[in-house]
């Protein structure tokens, strides 16, 4: 006989959907007739804005630019740049996306690149990674009881401790910045390019806001107003943003993803007499945050029955599906060499290569690229590959968090040193057993059992696990014993145990 079960619904944000897609966009950047031809391509830069995000029926699309700056020296070694946007759109295809269901999406630019095709043009390839994650408000049924009282038939009422996923909500914001060009520097003559990341970001949970602190670090290059070289310049910015949360207890975790929708860069000049010249810096980003908190929830986790043998089936079901991050400290160091007799290096910069997982580390590349004017101040560009190593295990996923290197020129080589942080990202999936379904099946015969059996109490008995396993009822064992509840339940206490 099937059980009619009464439930209570525990509400809850289920994930739909998880891809990460990897994928490569390539065009053309034309000189402009106001510009010379191209001699040497010095450096690539892209960084991508986030523009929208949907979700149909089986398929989530997110669009982006990616703004692409490429640096190029003329044949006087004089340096100019271009700039492109390549629109992109992203889409990942599963039956289980619903329309307008939440989403988060984190895209960036992995590597960028530029060749000369002739003196005039150029081809530009980004590298791209997408991650996507599509959420949708579900619930869980929690068994409380049977509909109706069945004679004999007990339930065990418990409770835990869950990480439950209860909100994804997001926040637009605006950053500005007037970046100062310090005094022993030249003045601004033209901006050739701003590499703008987002770096060492964090948040913590007070009451009902979520407090998100980062920071912007710019990287500009330009040529001053004497027409002098190029010149590099870095820049932090620090940012703080308050997010409302709904929060019903204390105990809460949130996952953050910080994108860039728009960025400008500009400079002027406060008046003629202040030859110091100030790059301003406006960034308009999104926080996408995903919440959840450590709740109780009851439920019932086990029944038996006296009058008959009932037969319970049960299902995991999914709480919330979360990421955990830790980081690792890694160092590397080697040697690039170059041809050309070096005077000084003007740009060094390193990007992640591919990690080799090995017993008890990982062995990382690091290629590095180095801009460097010759003895006649004439620009070269020296490619090169470093290794470091770092203490960690296989993760989901493993980025770089922030990622520092330098340069010195020695005997036509240049050696190279760093410092890297790893941010590793696991995937945890809390779960709950709950109760589905329960059948009742009655003897053919009624069970000739002793109305009381003597039984001697053992190390982890409790209460519930002596009635089922004797089928008693539990409130009729403590009156037949005198005793309240599992306090009293020591290893060797003698007990009666009624039939039930």
């Amino acid at each position: 006989m099937e059980l009619g079960m009464k439930t209570e619904k525990l509400d809850i944000i289920k994930k739909l959907w998880e891809a990460s897609l990897n994928q490569e966009e390539t065009t053309e950047l034309i000189v402009p007739d106001t510009q010379p031809d191209i001699d040497r391509i010095i450096s690539a830069d892209a960084r991508v804005l986030l523009k929208s995000k949907e979700a149909d029926t089986g398929r989530a699309t997110v669009k982006s630019s990616v703004v692409a700056t490429v640096i190029y020296c003329d044949g006087n070694g004089d340096f100019y740049s271009l700039e492109t946007n390549i629109p992109v759109t992203v889409s990942s295809e599963n039956p289980d996306i619903l329309p307008d269901c939440m989403m988060i999406c984190h895209m960036e630019a992995t590597s960028a690149d530029a060749v000369a095709a002739n003196s005039r043009k150029m081809i530009v390839r980004v590298s791209l990674k997408t991650e996507i994650r599509c959420y949708n408000y579900e619930y869980i049924n929690l068994c409380r009881g049977f509909d109706e009282e069945v004679k004999g038939t007990y339930i065990h009422e418990s409770s835990v401790e869950k990480l439950v996923q209860t909100q994804v909500t997001e926040k637009t914001f605006l950053v500005s910045d007037d970046l100062k060009i310090p005094s022993d520097a030249p003045a601004v003559g033209e901006v050739l390019n701003a590499n703008v990341r987002i770096c060492d970001v964090e948040h913590t949970v007070t009451g009902e806001k979520l407090v998100i602190r980062g920071k912007y670090e710019s990287e500009i290059c330009y040529v001053p107003e004497s027409g002098e070289r190029a010149v590099i310049k870095n820049f932090s910015t620090e940012f703080s943003q308050l997010v409302d949360i709904e929060a019903g207890s204390e105990d809460v975790f949130c996952d953050v993803d910080i994108m860039m929708t728009n960025c400008y860069v500009d400079f002027h000049s406060y008046s003629q007499e202040d030859e110091s010249r100030v790059i301003a810096l406006e960034i308009h980003g999104v926080a996408q945050c995903a919440v959840f908190e450590k709740k109780s929830v009851p439920y019932v986790d086990d029944a038996y029955s006296v009058s008959g043998t009932l037969s319970l089936t049960s299902e995991e079901i999914p709480t919330a599906e979360y990421r955990q991050y830790s980081y690792s400290e890694m160092t590397f160091s080697g040697e690039i060499p170059c041809q050309a007799e070096v005077g000084e290096i003007f740009k060094i910069s390193a990007f992640p290569g591919e990690i080799e997982y090995m017993e008890n580390d990982g062995k990382i590349s690091v290629y590095v690229q180095a801009v460097i004017f010759d003895r006649e101040w004439q620009s070269y560009v020296v490619r090169g590959t470093v290794y470091g190593s770092a203490d960690i295990a296989e993760h989901t996923s493993v980025s770089f968090a922030s990622i520092d290197v330098s340069g010195e020129i020695s005997d036509g080589k240049i050696s190279v040193s760093g410092r890297a942080v790893l941010k590793m990202c696991d995937v945890h999936t809390e779960t709950l057993t709950v109760i589905n379904g329960a059948a009742l099946e009655a003897p053919e015969t009624e069970e000739q059992r002793p109305s009381v059996t003597i039984y001697r109490v053992r190390e982890n008995d409790s209460l519930w696990g002596i009635c089922k396993r004797f089928r008693s009822d539990c409130e009729g064992l403590k009156t037949a014993n005198g005793i309240d509840g599992e306090d009293a339940l020591e290893p060797g206490y003698i007990l009666l145990i009624p039939k039930g």
